[in-house]
């Protein structure tokens, strides 16, 4: 004998699986946008590449220079390494490394959060302030984000010092660093 399904049951079941499908939907949506970002940076970082060591190898120095300068206008941890290679090439001009060495005296940032709100930001900093040996600051970036540093704003050089120490302590394996002379800082 077949029971007669209650009210609850009929509206319930329905409820559950279009619940289930925004939430899968959901997710898989996030996914694909976040693989779509990191694909266009790698897209942008070959083209990068593409253009400075066609340029770099050139026989003109303008062309070299431009190398370099078109370091600044894009992603600026791939930059920083390159302006690096320049820096330390010993057939390269001193105009073109002095501007390599410019684009490392941006003011560098060991950022190990960033959020939407200063306040999560402030509880973020209050958590780790006893963790770690540097000095947490709040930033907020041109991209309106509230960055958590390690450090404040310090140079490439010891950025990446920084860095290697957060990354190796297991608790910053997420750490990055980015550069800018137009941070704010916040607290």
């Amino acid at each position: 004998m077949e029971r007669k399904k209650s009210l609850i049951e009929i509206l319930l079941i329905p409820l559950v699986i279009a619940a289930v499908g925004l939430v899968g939907t959901y997710s898989l949506t996030h996914e694909q946008i976040n693989s779509a970002e990191r694909l266009a940076r790698s897209d942008q970082q070959i083209k990068l590449l593409e253009i400075f060591s066609e340029k770099i190898t050139s026989e003109k120095i303008i062309d070299r220079e431009y190398a370099v300068r078109i370091l600044k206008m894009f992603d600026s941890e791939l930059s920083e390494k390159l302006a690096s290679v320049v820096i330390e090439s010993n057939n390269e001009d001193t105009l073109i490394k002095k501007i390599a060495n410019d684009i490392l005296q941006k003011k560098a940032y060991v950022v190990i959060g960033s959020y939407n709100k200063f306040n999560d930001a402030l509880i973020f900093k209050e958590k780790q302030i006893n963790n770690v040996p540097y000095a947490i600051k709040i930033y907020l970036t041109e991209k309106k984000i509230y960055a958590v540093t390690m450090g404040g704003d310090i140079s490439y050089q010891i950025a990446i010092k920084i860095l290697n120490h957060a990354k190796s302590t297991g608790a910053f394996k997420d750490a990055y660093i980015m550069t800018s002379d137009n941070w704010v800082w916040q607290d």
